[in-house]
């Protein structure tokens, strides 16, 4: 398991915080509100976007420039139709992150 920083984000239509991951910056397991991170962890805060509020089920991502969570055009079936295409894609470069991209590799091995 890697360490991480959590950077507490508000959903833009309910403000329900969503806790997102980010691998940039020091990565000592802290916590942060998204208007007071600091720049170098901000910058990873879509790493698993797009999010989906647990209360409300807004999609959504963060606009880093202006640290604020933004409402995208997408249903959140769309969002998990989207992440289980490329699973079963076999193709490594429609991963998103680089643990997509061994998920889709063990797949694609495993399917063989």
């Amino acid at each position: 398991m890697g360490v991480y920083n959590t950077i507490m984000i508000p959903c833009p239509n309910c403000s329900e915080p969503y806790g997102a991951q980010s691998k940039s910056g020091p990565c000592n397991m802290d916590y942060f509100d998204l208007k007071d991170a600091p720049i170098e962890v901000i910058y990873d805060a879509n790493r698993h976007a797009p999010y989906v509020c647990d209360k409300c089920r807004c999609v959504f991502e963060v606009d880093i420039k202006n640290r604020k969570a933004v409402k995208l055009s997408i249903s959140p079936e769309q969002v998990q139709k989207d992440f289980t295409d490329r699973m079963n894609s076999g193709d490594v470069s429609r991963a998103k992150t680089p643990i997509e991209a061994v998920i889709i590799a063990m797949h694609k091995e495993n399917n063989k």
